[in-house]
């Protein structure tokens, strides 16, 4: 079934250790390694994410939706914060598919909550990619394990050790 992952950019930006000092050097760089991270993630269990950031400050801005990669990123029009956009793409999606929201605002946890949708703080959603990259990886190692089996290590014994006699014999 289709999910769809919510996520307050700005607010994972300044919940997240490694985006919270890159922020420091560069806003941009920040938004940049987030949707990194998250285009790797995509689509476990996710089949959309949308990121959101606010542009309500920007004078004249207007709301935007682009395509990044696997990810949609969303930006908010002038007077609208991340908060209220979530808030309707999450009253959307309700009764369509299941929608996750990401946060670590606890009022907007319990906004979206009201809507139906189910709740990640920053801290578990940073959890939940770590795990995903830890099983990815094992997946990858066992993967790669496997293929430095030899052509033999899949025989039955008998026919295995007849192969090997024929070697040792035309070795000598």
């Amino acid at each position: 079934m289709s999910r769809v992952l919510l996520v307050d950019g700005y607010n994972i930006i300044n919940s997240w250790p490694e985006l919270i000092a890159l922020k420091k050097e560069n806003l941009g760089a920040a938004r940049e390694k987030l949707l990194e991270i998250l285009q790797e993630y995509v689509p476990n269990p996710w089949s959309y994410i949308i990121v959101v950031f606010d542009a309500h400050q920007v004078a004249g801005g207007k709301e935007a939706i682009l395509t990044h990669g696997l990810l949609r990123v969303a930006y908010t029009g002038e007077g609208q914060t991340a908060d209220a956009f979530i808030e309707r793409l999450a009253a959307d999606f309700s009764g369509r598919m299941p929608v996750d929201v990401a946060t670590s605002d606890w009022e907007e946890q319990r906004s979206v909550f009201m809507h139906g949708a189910a709740r990640l703080s920053a801290r578990e959603l940073a959890e939940r990619i770590r795990d995903e990259k830890e099983m990815l990886r094992d997946s990858y190692a066992r993967i790669k394990k496997d293929h430095r089996r030899r052509l033999l290590d899949d025989l039955p014994p008998e026919q295995r050790e007849a192969l090997e006699t024929m070697r040792r014999r035309k070795k000598t």
